[in-house]
């Protein structure tokens, strides 16, 4: 029960910190003028990078590959260990 309970944690603490990246990867509305006080319309410099959901998608494979890793090593471990 406790081994459930923990992965629905860590997958739901996952899921959220991905789901916020698609919120803040988002541009600024067209209707509202720019912090400097400019007209809205066309963006009249550099923009930044627009993050999608690829960025996501490798966050959450490197850190389930990371946690596969750790596991691996830690069974290892006490497989080679007589004292445990």
């Amino acid at each position: 029960m406790q081994k459930i309970l923990t992965s629905t944690v860590i997958t739901l603490v996952i899921f959220l910190f991905t789901a916020t990246i698609d919120v803040v990867a988002q541009g600024r509305n067209i209707d509202r003028p720019s912090r400097n006080g400019d007209t809205p319309g066309r963006n009249k410099g550099a923009t930044g990078v627009p993050l999608d959901g690829g960025v996501a998608v490798l966050l959450t494979a490197g850190t389930a590959y990371g946690i596969k890793k750790l596991r691996d090593y830690r069974k290892s471990n006490r497989s080679n260990n007589p004292y445990t």
